[in-house]
Order: C-alpha cells, then sequence, then structure tokens
C-alpha cells in the first residue's frame, strides 16, 4: 500500500490517502548519500499529488516516508520526485557549534540539538574514537553527509542509516553475510568497472630522525600481490615516527635502529593488509531485469538479500583476486517489493590524501597560530605594562603617607594625578574587553577602580591640608588596592584566553576553507584536462579527423608515464602523478591558474586575494587577515598600524600614537597628550550651604570619552543674599571620568552681613562727625549665594 498524507500530518499510524494507481515507483539510496522516491501516477487522478505532501511506502528498510518537492506533469500522467524525510532538515539552520575532541555520540546530539528551530528527528551513534569540528551556518545534513571536509562523515567516519524520524551514524551501517560470488564483464547484467590507478605494490618507506631521511637497509617491501600485476608499482611512503623515537637533544640516549626498522616493516604490512593499497577500486553495477534472463541468475539471486553498506566477497576474474566490495547503492522497485539495480564497490573518497603541498600550508598555518598568538600576548603585554607603571606609582605615592600619617598639599597633587593616570590606562583594557564581549571581568574592575577612586575623593583628595590620616584610612585604601589588582590580574587572563582563543579558531577556519578551495581547484583543473586514453606521443583525432587532445609523456606507454603534458580544448596540465593526474599545474580555458609556486617579474591585477603581502626585504609587511601592517625601517622611522591603533615610530625609540583616544606621544620618560579638542561652557551653582562648596557634574561631546582631558574654570560673576558682602569665593574643575567624558565644576563662597549704624565717625581731619556709617558683623558669616562659572576643557 502507498500511502498520500498531508504535509503537516504528524500521525502516520492511519491510512491517509490510497495510491491505487500508481503506473511505476522507485526507490534509489546511495551510500551516505540521495535517499529519494520517484513516483508516476495518471494525470488528476490525485490533485493531492503536490509540492510539501508525504508518500508513504515500501523501501529496501521497510515503510519510509517521502515528501514531494518536485511534481512534473507528463503527457500520459504525472511524476513526483521526493526525498526521504530525514531531508526536511535541510531547511533548518545551524548557527554555530563546535564539538570538540567528542565521540560520535556526542556529536550528532550537537548537531540535532542547536538548530534553529525544533523538529522531531532523533540521533545516535555507536562511534566512540573523538575528534573535533567546527559548523558555522550550515544546515544539518551539511554537518552530517555534506561534502565539506569538517562534515561528520568526514571527521568521525561512518554511515548513515535512515529510518523515517530516526538517524543513525554508525560505524559500519552493514554486516558481512559471507558471500562469495564471480562477477565479470562478460556476464549479462554486469557492468564491470576496475580501476587500478592508485594501486602500490612495492613500497619505498622512509622516515625523518634529527633532519636527516632513513630508508630500510633492504630498500623495498613488496606486496603479497606484486605478481598479479603486470609490472611493480613502486612509490615512497613517509612514516611518522613515534614521539618515543624521537631524539632529545637534552637527554644523552641512543636511537635503536633496528627497531625503528620493524616499525617501518611493520607500517608497509599495514598499507598491504588494512589499507589494501595493492588492490584495484572495483564497481559493479547489477541489473537484475536483465541478470534474470541468464543461466548465472541462480549462483548471483542471493544479492537480493542483502543490504546497503552490506560486504560481499567478489572473485575479480582478470587479476583471480578476491576484493571486499560493498553494496554503496541500491534502486529498489516499490511495486515488485523487490532489488530492481545494485551497485558494488568502495565509497568515493571524501577526505583525499592531500597533496604535500596542503599538508605542508597546514603545518605552517599551525605556526602561524603560534605566532598569532605570541603577537596578541605582546600587545596586550605593552598596555598591561603602562597600566602597572601608573598602579606601581599610586600605591607609591601611597604607601609613602603611610610613613607619617600626613597628606599634604603637593602630596595629594601628586596622588591625583597618579590617579587620573591609572584611570586613562585603563581605558586600553576596557575597550579591548568590550570588543571581545567580556562583560563580568571588564565590569568587576571598573567597580574596583571606582570603589578606590571615590574613596580617596572622600577622604583625602578634596580637603584642608596638611590633613592627618588614620590608620583606619590606610587599611581600607590597602584592601581597595588589593581588590583592584586581583580584578586586574583576571581581567588580562581573559583578554589574552578570549583573543588566543579567537587567533586559533579563525585560524582553523582558514585553514579547511583554503584546504576546500585549493581542492576545488586542483580537482577542477583535472576534470577540465582529463581526457580519453592516449598513447606515446599522440595527436588525437575525432570521428571528422579532427585533433582534440595532444599528449606528451615521458615513457612510450600510458600506464607507466610519470611526467605528463596534456594539451585540449579545455586548457593545458602538467601532472608528474602520471596520465591520469591529479594536474596540479593547470592552465584552463576558463582563465584560471592552479599552481603551488609562481615566479613572476611584474604582476597586473585588479584584485589580489591574500593572507600576508610582504616586501622581499621584509620592511613593508601587511597581513590581511589581522588587519595589520608595517611600513619603513631603512631610514629609521616606522609606521605600524593594528585594529586598535597606529604608531609612528621614530630613530630614538619614541613614537606617537593615534586611537580613537585621541593623539598621544611617547617618549623613554613618559607619555603625554597632544591637545586638539576645547569645549567652552559656563553654569550656575546655587550655593546651598556645604563646606566643601556644590559640584556640578558637566557631560562632555562624545569626542571626548576615553580621552585624558583637563579642566579649567574662572569666575564670571556672583550674587550674594541682600545685606551680605563677599569675604572669599572659590572655583574649580576637573574631570571626574575620563571613559564617560564627565568634568566636576565646583564653588564655594563666604560672606558677612552688613549694619547699618549712627554715631561719632573720625574725620580725616582727626574731628569727631555724627553720623550713619555700614559695619559689617564678623559672627554672621554664610555661604549663600548664586555663582556663575566659565570652563574650559582641554584633549
Amino acid at each position: 500500500m502507498i500511502s498520500l498524507y498531508d504535509e503537516f500530518e504528524t500521525n502516520f499510524d492511519h491510512i491517509g490517502i490510497p495510491l491505487k494507481d500508481v503506473i511505476s515507483a522507485k526507490v534509489v539510496e546511495e551510500a551516505n548519500g540521495m535517499f529519494e522516491l520517484e513516483l508516476e501516477y495518471p494525470r488528476d487522478k490525485v490533485k493531492e499529488l503536490v509540492e510539501g505532501n508525504i508518500i508513504k511506502c515500501n523501501t529496501h528498510r521497510g515503510k519510509q516516508l517521502f515528501r514531494i518537492y518536485r511534481p512534473v506533469k507528463t503527457l500520459k500522467g504525472i511524476k513526483v520526485y521526493a526525498r526521504h524525510i530525514t531531508y526536511d532538515l535541510l531547511d533548518n539552520f545551524i548557527e554555530d557549534i563546535r564539538p570538540t575532541k567528542t565521540s560520535g555520540a556526542n556529536a550528532i546530539q550537537a548537531i540535532l540539538n542547536n538548530t534553529q528551530y525544533k523538529h522531531p528527528f532523533i540521533g545516535s551513534s555507536d562511534i566512540e574514537n573523538t575528534a573535533t569540528a567546527y559548523y558555522i551556518r550550515k544546515n544539518p545534513i551539511q554537518c552530517l553527509i555534506g561534502d565539506e571536509d569538517n562534515s561528520f562523515i568526514n571527521r568521525w567516519g561512518g554511515e548513515i542509516v535512515r529510518n523515517n524520524f530516526s538517524i543513525k551514524m554508525k560505524a559500519r551501517g552493514g554486516v558481512d553475510r559471507g558471500y562469495e560470488i564471480r562477477l565479470g564483464k562478460n556476464l549479462i547484467g554486469i557492468e564491470e568497472d576496475i580501476d587500478t590507478t592508485e594501486v602500490v605494490t612495492r613500497l619505498y618507506p622512509t622516515t625523518v630522525i634529527d633532519q636527516v631521511v632513513y630508508s630500510l637497509p633492504e630498500k623495498y617491501i613488496d606486496s603479497p600481490l606484486i605478481n598479479k600485476y603486470r609490472n611493480p608499482v613502486v612509490k615512497e611512503t613517509r612514516m611518522n615516527l613515534p614521539q618515543e623515537y624521537q631524539s632529545n637533544e637534552d637527554e644523552d640516549t641512543e636511537i635503536n635502529m633496528e627497531e625503528i626498522y620493524d616499525l617501518m616493516r611493520e607500517h608497509c604490512k599495514n598499507l598491504y593488509e588494512v589499507e589494501k593499497i595493492d588492490k584495484p577500486q572495483v564497481n559493479y553495477k547489477v541489473d537484475f531485469i536483465e541478470l534474470s534472463k541468464t543461466e548465472q541468475y541462480k549462483d548471483l539471486k542471493l544479492l537480493e538479500q542483502v543490504d546497503l553498506y552490506d560486504i560481499v566477497h567478489v572473485n575479480v576474474l582478470e587479476l583471480d583476486i578476491n576484493i571486499d566490495a560493498k553494496i554503496i547503492k541500491v534502486e529498489y522497485d516499490v511495486l515488485k517489493d523487490k532489488y530492481e539495480k545494485l551497485e558494488l564497490g568502495s565509497f568515493k573518497k571524501k577526505l583525499t590524501d592531500n597533496s604535500n603541498k596542503i599538508k605542508e600550508y597546514v603545518d605552517n598555518k599551525t605556526s602561524d597560530v603560534a605566532k598569532s598568538v605570541n603577537h596578541l600576548k605582546n600587545d596586550i603585554g605593552k598596555q598591561v605594562v603602562e597600566l602597572d607603571n601608573s598602579i606601581d606609582n599610586l600605591k607609591s605615592s601611597i604607601n609613602e603617607l603611610g610613613e607619617d600619617l600626613i597628606l599634604t598639599a603637593t602630596e595629594a597633587e601628586t596622588l591625583k594625578i597618579d590617579l587620573e593616570r591609572v584611570t586613562y590606562e585603563s581605558t586600553d583594557l576596557v575597550n579591548i574587553s568590550k570588543s571581545l564581549g567580556i562583560t563580568t571581568e571588564k565590569n568587576n574592575y571598573i567597580a574596583a577602580l571606582n570603589t578606590l577612586t571615590n574613596y580617596l575623593n572622600m577622604n583625602w583628595l578634596n580637603a584642608t591640608y596638611p590633613l592627618p590620616i588614620t590608620q583606619d584610612q590606610a587599611n581600607n585604601v590597602a584592601t581597595h588596592f588589593k581588590y583592584l589588582e586581583d580584578r586586574k590580574t583576571k581581567l588580562i587572563n581573559k583578554i589574552a584566553e578570549v583573543r588566543e582563543q579567537n587567533a586559533i579558531n579563525y585560524t582553523d577556519n582558514k585553514i579547511i576553507e583554503t584546504e576546500d578551495s585549493l581542492n576545488k581547484a586542483i580537482d577542477n583543473a583535472t576534470s577540465l584536462i582529463t581526457g580519453n586514453q592516449g598513447g606515446y606521443r599522440v595527436d588525437r583525432l575525432n570521428a571528422e579527423g579532427k585533433p582534440y587532445e595532444t599528449l606528451y609523456m615521458d615513457t612510450d606507454d600510458i600506464q607507466t608515464a610519470t611526467n605528463v603534458i596534456r594539451i585540449n580544448q579545455n586548457g593545458i596540465g602538467f601532472s608528474n602523478s602520471g596520465y591520469n593526474g591529479p594536474y596540479e599545474t593547470a592552465m584552463t580555458i576558463d582563465g584560471k591558474i592552479v599552481a603551488d609556486f609562481i615566479t613572476t617579474g611584474t604582476l597586473d591585477a585588479n584584485l589580489i586575494k591574500a593572507g600576508t603581502l610582504s616586501s622581499k626585504s621584509g620592511r613593508i609587511y601587511a597581513d590581511l587577515d589581522y588587519e595589520t601592517f608595517r611600513l619603513g625601517g631603512l631610514s629609521g622611522d616606522i609606521v605600524e598600524h593594528d585594529n586598535t591603533k597606529s604608531k609612528y615610530i621614530h630613530e630614538d625609540g619614541s613614537y606617537t600614537e593615534i586611537s580613537n583616544r585621541g593623539l598621544r606621544r611617547r617618549t623613554a620618560t613618559g607619555s603625554f597628550d597632544y591637545n586638539y579638542l576645547v569645549y567652552v561652557g559656563e553654569v550656575e551653582i546655587d550655593i546651598t550651604g556645604n563646606i566643601l562648596g556644590d559640584d556640578v557634574i558637566i557631560q562632555l561631546p562624545d569626542e571626548f570619552k576615553g580621552k585624558m582631558f583637563k579642566a579649567f574654570s574662572s569666575l564670571k560673576t556672583f550674587r550674594l543674599p541682600g545685606g551680605y558682602v563677599l569675604d572669599s569665593i572659590t572655583v574649580d574643575a576637573w574631570a571626574k571620568n575620563y571613559n564617560e567624558g564627565t568634568v566636576i565644576v565646583n564653588s564655594s563662597m563666604w560672606s558677612r552681613r552688613v549694619k547699618t549704624k549712627t554715631g561719632y565717625i573720625k574725620a580725616a581731619d582727626g574731628s569727631q562727625v555724627w553720623g550713619s556709617f555700614l559695619d559689617s558683623d564678623l559672627n554672621s558669616f554664610t555661604n549663600k549665594g548664586t555663582v556663575e562659572v566659565q570652563y574650559m576643557v582641554i584633549a
């Protein structure tokens, strides 16, 4: 029974809409690949055969669900193409997950549990080996069985077994049923393809110790099957020594070469027995309809009992070699409920042995990670040193106060400057932590700095001097300092940790992207240039007698040729691996050049994509990945730029720095800011009776935020209550918070009451004159009134 369901159906235990008039129905499944239904039905019989609806039918794996993705109307009916229900995951999305050093079981859970929206699919795996993969902006199907090197099947291996809403990634998806069969190209219904291009029957093993290459005394290790082929196929194999056999300059140990030779021999044995490099790749396509017409069908009928991934033992008649072949594709007739076709062979390699160039690139990139991490550590190290110096200066100033517990005006001014410097030098770390998304450690550090600043301002920095200091105050400041230094250390460690991980993640992704890019370029060139087989020196002709390809080889036999130049309408290819490539140096007709190394005099280009550009002398250097560059050096002056600042370095080691904090000049004796921003304003302050005066907080424009600005003030005018005269007045302005760009303007004022009196007044000539006069009351001081203050801020 074949049933049809609405696209929103979730219960498939009922019959649904029966499809009784199906003309044909075929299910095709490939190993770790497609799983589809192709069904044909009379036209206008069922209107519900539309995109999105679901079909349930018999398959080689029992009843399975398929969702229609393409209905096509034909002259005699409608043909629908439907994917297995698991392909619903194509529509879902994974933003960024990184299963790290974990098993296959944990990896599939990570993939299916981190989709953009929930789904009904359940995953499992019996793969215990651990691996790591990064999935960024992918759908779950790409993550599981995609062609990318990062996919599950390429990182953990395994074979996908799909059963409706169940997805299993199994170490072995099938079983070895012990079937032994003889297949041949002369058998009707059997299509045979034997590929010996990757066969190796004689190995030349080598290993490297202290940069010296060693080979075996006997040099070669032969395969037991070497006589099955017309001549030996010889290749080198490089064995990486285990760590315990590597020499150590710090230890006076002697390397046992006999043990190493035994390891090299065992390495070759594994390549023959486990990797089976001495056996050809085979592929057999079995057509049961044609095969059933032959006498041999009775001997091969057992193939109807196998399933995808099952292993069958095949005898290759031409070579008299037994090969273990796996069922890699099935075509199932739904109406007849039996196989129509099978394909036996090997999986097409999805993780090929990359060229030496790619391996070298990965090694270089690993080194680049270390360099990048060191660069980041050194970069933040400079900023930490500056902050540490400022904190040490402030701490030293406070410690000096503890000697006599007296704070003078000069000491208070020094203390204030040191505190401002600590606040200013903290700006770098705060800005870096913001850019890296570090919140907790950043907020803890800011809170510690604010606590110390507020305590000093409240108790020591706005007082009348000399000021006695209590031992409790000194102890409190010491506690605040310890808290600040602890939070500073934690913030610095967190910044280093995040930047290091970002560098590693970035480089890992670049390695993966570059491997994919280079492999695709090589594969594309090989695909374009590879044509039919030729001979020694051949101008190949088509059916009309016109040439379409020319070959130049280093031997007169295409099977033994190693160096091949191949020219056809698609391009020119150069291979040192034989006629079938890969062509790792090529020029194709579509304008692409693939090469490991290019030397040129002049390069004229509109766009160059690269990681690093450098002059031959190294004096001009640009890292395009990390957005940094360096120019100069020969004349003594150097320009450097990274993603936070630009520096102009001079011969004497001094330099000018431009960043979001402004323009700074740094020398061996210290640093100072160039002032180029000016902000002027005025404010009216209503004196309320506060002995220390009244504060008004001024918010500066955004361009002042994060800069080491200075504030100045002057008196504009003042107003007193009636009957009072001015005794004294002060105005002041100073920075409150550099990061927030705020300034405090302060004013205090004292006045005295005046009264009118009558009596004798001494005249200029010394005589006494009766009259009225003003007299101040020395006991009637007040600090009420209004003051207008002008202020100016520069940065």
